[in-house]
């Protein structure tokens, strides 16, 4: 997949991790959304909605806001214990529902493989 690529992530599955991490990472580096967004060459609106999972990011965007908080790219894109929610029942009226949001954390699995995969094709590439 190019690094131009869009990687479709969801804020309700497990791109919420990578989406928290940039949120954390920017707050922590004391940088405002508009500030990102101006980096970014892209309006405030634009980068909300990126950072909120209503947009896709690239593989170059996730880079480029890697550089712009000065942190390695695996740190955005670590994953930490608390993307899942805890277990829960569910009664059988709520089985098929269970099954459709499985079937999509599936696919973003899927989607955050490829990411991984080529972030380090890329680091094994440049050594």
């Amino acid at each position: 997949m190019p690094a131009g690529e869009k990687v479709s992530l969801s804020r309700h599955t497990c791109a919420s991790g990578l989406l928290n991490n940039i949120k954390r990472l920017r707050i922590e580096k004391n940088y405002t959304q508009e500030a990102m967004a101006l980096e970014l060459g892209m309006s405030t609106s634009w980068y909300n909605k990126l950072e909120n999972g209503h947009k896709k990011l690239t593989l170059k965007q996730i880079e480029t806001i890697a550089k712009i908080l000065n942190v390695p790219l695996k740190e955005i894109l670590h994953e930490n214990n608390n993307v899942f929610p805890p277990p829960f029942s569910a009664s059988p009226n709520q089985t098929s529902v269970i099954e459709l949001g499985l079937q999509q954390v599936f696919a973003e699995l899927k989607e955050m493989r490829k990411l991984v995969e080529m972030v380090l094709q890329r680091e094994l590439s440049q050594k």
